[in-house]
């Protein structure tokens, strides 16, 4: 049995060069894998844990664990081949695979709301419930300069680009209309900014929003809903063992249809197992950025 060894590693807002992966990648046995900072880093690490350490002993590989606090390092690194795997949102992904064709879909994250599980997930634009009660977008909109917006890194799907490309499809600029706008580090410095009053209006997920809710209470109401977003992907640069994906895609989809074992393995992170799909599932991510990247 090989057990990963378990460090936590974290970039901060820097292209990261191969120097900086290869020091903790200790031989070819080893894969780095991403996560994406779709939350606190120590967190994110710690929830993965017990995931990686199965992989490690059903594959032989070492999974090394990287939590990624920049998104465009992720992207960079993926496409380079610095970084084995990725767990990557939508949009990160299509950046990526936009650099280097030959990136690897391994498979997609599945999310619950309500009890049923998805293979989508929702962004939303928040507020202050207590400050503004029962308000709309478009109210907002009325006197739009004295409000202040808050945004997720520019390749954030939730937090970034499906809330401009709404915007964008109604001919509004926020950075003409709104007093402010403010691009934050995660999803949580977003809830954070509403939470502490740096921004009136926040942009971020649905896992965050419910993390938020834990963390604050029941304070925020949501504004705005985004149309379903692809669940985030599983990647691997085009280095990487086409057998070693099969071989994982095999166990993911072990893992789903075990109830026990995928709680187990998942119980801290955001996911709810995966589904083995065709890549065009993300196709409408293209679109979105067509009308998000004139913002950026």
């Amino acid at each position: 049995m090989v057990l990963s060894i378990f460090l936590l590693v974290t970039f901060f807002g820097y292209k990261t060069g191969p120097e900086a992966v290869f020091k903790i990648k200790s031989d070819e046995n080893t894969i780095i894998f991403a996560i994406t900072p779709w939350g606190d880093a120590r967190k994110s690490r710690k929830a993965y844990e017990p995931l990686l350490r199965y992989l490690s002993a059903e594959t032989g590989i070492k999974f090394q664990p990287l939590v990624m606090e920049d998104y465009n390092a992720t992207i960079d690194n993926i496409a380079e081949g610095n970084l084995d795997i990725a767990i990557m949102p939508p949009v990160s992904f299509i950046k990526a695979k936009t650099l280097m064709p030959g990136i690897q879909y391994i498979s997609t994250i599945k999310r619950e709301e309500s009890g049923k599980i998805f293979t989508t997930y929702k962004g939303y634009l928040v507020v202050l419930k207590k400050k503004y009660p029962g308000w709309t977008f478009d109210d907002f909109l009325k006197d739009s300069k004295n409000y202040k917006i808050a945004f997720v890194t520019k390749v954030s799907s939730s937090g970034w680009a499906y809330p401009m490309a709404m915007m964008k499809k109604r001919g509004l600029n926020p950075y003409e209309i709104f007093n402010e706008v403010l691009i934050l580090d995660n999803h949580p410095s977003v809830t954070d900014a509403i939470e502490n009053g740096t921004a009136d209006i926040g942009a971020t997920w649905e896992y965050n929003f419910e993390q938020a809710v834990k963390k604050h209470g029941d304070i925020f109401s949501i504004i705005y809903t985004t149309p379903d977003i692809p669940g985030l992907a599983w990647v691997a640069s085009k280095k990487t063992d086409p057998k070693l994906i099969e071989r994982i895609r095999q166990l993911q989809l072990q893992i789903d249809a075990n109830a026990e074992l995928k709680e187990r393995l998942l119980k801290e992170t955001p996911d709810k197992g995966w589904a083995v799909l065709n890549e065009s599932f993300y196709n409408d991510v293209k679109e979105v950025l067509k009308y998000a990247g004139d913002f950026q």
